[in-house]
């Protein structure tokens, strides 16, 4: 019993999660914080997608074409390397650029651990 309870702590403590992400989690940790934006993807939907919750960001997202590179899906449940989101966290796709965009004088990015997490959510079905 004291073994499963130190791997448990040590699994907290080195950040391993303890359950599927969910785009909840998504929300709060990459989209709230690097994407909605009033000039980005807020109630005005840059490029027309809105992320300013988990409801819109599910129905905005998931199995919906891309408004911005056309033959490409905003999101594929189980699939990140095939979903536009994941792409342009990673870099430009085409004439789109990577996400989020540079505003010139800073950049605003996703660190690593948000790309992983983005990739994760999409790959475990995008719950």
């Amino acid at each position: 019993m004291r073994a499963i309870a130190t791997v448990s702590l040590a699994a907290l403590l080195l950040g391993c999660p303890s359950s599927e992400p969910t785009l909840q989690l998504v929300q709060d940790d990459v989209f709230s914080l690097s994407c909605a934006f009033s000039s980005c993807h807020g109630t005005q939907g840059s490029g027309e997608l809105e992320l300013t919750d988990a409801e819109t960001s599910m129905d905005e997202l998931i199995n919906v074409a891309s408004f911005e590179v056309p033959g490409e899906t905003r999101v594929i449940p189980g699939d990140s390397g095939g979903s536009m989101l994941f792409k342009l966290l990673e870099g430009p796709v085409g004439d789109a650029e990577q996400m989020p965009p540079s505003n010139g004088t800073a950049t605003v990015s996703v660190t690593a651990e948000q790309l992983n997490l983005v990739r994760d959510w999409i790959d475990q079905g995008a719950l």
